[in-house]
């Protein structure tokens, strides 16, 4: 939603600042920050980690300004893609573009494209990390319980491993967190898992804020952790219209209250839809146990530790979310509620 606060103006601009909740901060400093995240994630580390395509497509007889089209490429190393939405190949080819992942798993969600699109925003996003300690598959159990739903409960294969990571737990929250750190340490994966099968996924959501977050982070230590961990596939598409619009988001919607003329000085432009399509996977990424090291426990010294290890058992639904380091950036954040498993 960024893309719109360049060429946006009051009362739109006044209201994306409100639903994206940037108080006290001017859009320059928020496309600088942007400019320079952009520029982190293009290192090739991501490659094969972080996957995000985004495309910002405009009706063909809608003409961009200079300066939105130079905005773009400066802050944000993107173009405005002109297109013909009454062709058919077109819509195809885009209702494809969104649906198909950057694997061999399309999303299920209904992906129908707006019948008269003006300017259409379209986000992909796939995230595969490669632990830094990865799990030994030989260990993974393949009829691990899932609870979901409160008393409803599934098979899922679960990854089990006994490792040295940071843990803790927030009182606020009634929610413990454990960080999996990812190959080199630049993006770690946190898992918020509350205390509650029954309604504590919902508490959590609820009273998770900046400051919250912040403070259970706080309270990570390392510790030797015996880790189970479903291993899933997540994957959605849809639109987010009306959850934007629910948000408080209406104007950039409305061609009456659209006011984009640093997009267009004719005043012709207005968000017709966001489609988006995620897709995360978690699995053993290695398939063989790490070597004993410094810091991490040796298959010999179980007994002595075994009265400080702790456990950290992800068998009901729970928050993820994917940390960049580099960047001082949550990529990707999400809630598992039914996980999709993924067989052998």
């Amino acid at each position: 939603m960024l893309f719109l606060g360049v060429g946006a103006e009051s009362p739109s601009a006044a209201q994306l600042r409100d639903v994206l909740h940037f108080q006290n901060i001017s859009y320059s400093h928020v496309q600088r920050a942007f400019q320079q995240a952009a520029q982190v994630m293009r290192h090739p580390y991501y490659k094969d980690r972080f996957l995000e395509e985004m495309a910002l497509l405009l009706a063909h007889d809608v003409n961009v300004s200079d300066f939105y089209s130079r905005a773009l490429d400066e802050f944000y190393r993107r173009t405005v893609v002109a297109v013909d939405f009454g062709e058919p190949e077109v819509r195809l080819g885009l209702r494809q573009w969104l649906l198909n992942s950057t694997e061999d798993h399309p999303t299920p969600a209904d992906a129908r494209l707006p019948e008269r699109p003006v300017l259409l925003m379209m986000s992909k996003v796939h995230f595969h990390g490669q632990w830094m300690q990865p799990f030994n598959a030989s260990m993974t159990f393949d009829k691990g319980l899932f609870f979901h739903e409160g008393s409803q409960r599934m098979e899922v294969p679960v990854m089990t491993g006994r490792f040295r990571l940071p843990i803790g737990y927030s009182h606020d929250l009634e929610a413990r967190v454990l960080e999996l750190p990812l190959q080199e340490r630049r993006l770690s994966i946190f898992i918020l898992l509350p205390d509650a099968l029954e309604d504590g996924l919902h508490r959590l959501e609820t009273n998770l804020t900046t400051d919250n977050l912040r403070a259970m982070l706080s309270t990570l230590k390392d510790e030797t952790v015996h880790v189970k961990l479903p291993r899933f596939r997540l994957a959605c598409s849809g639109h987010l219209r009306r959850v934007l619009m629910a948000q408080g988001l209406t104007h950039v919607f409305d061609p009456r209250t659209a006011a984009m003329t640093g997009i267009n000085a004719d005043g012709r432009v207005h968000l017709s839809d966001l489609l988006f399509s995620a897709s995360v996977v978690m699995d053993e990424s290695g398939g063989v146990p790490p070597a004993p090291g410094p810091g991490r426990p040796s298959p010999t010294d179980g007994r002595r530790r075994a009265l400080t290890d702790k456990y950290f058992e992800v068998d009901h639904p729970f928050v993820f979310l994917v940390w960049d380091y580099y960047s001082a950036m949550v990529l990707l954040m999400g809630r598992v509620v039914h996980p999709e498993p993924i067989l052998d």
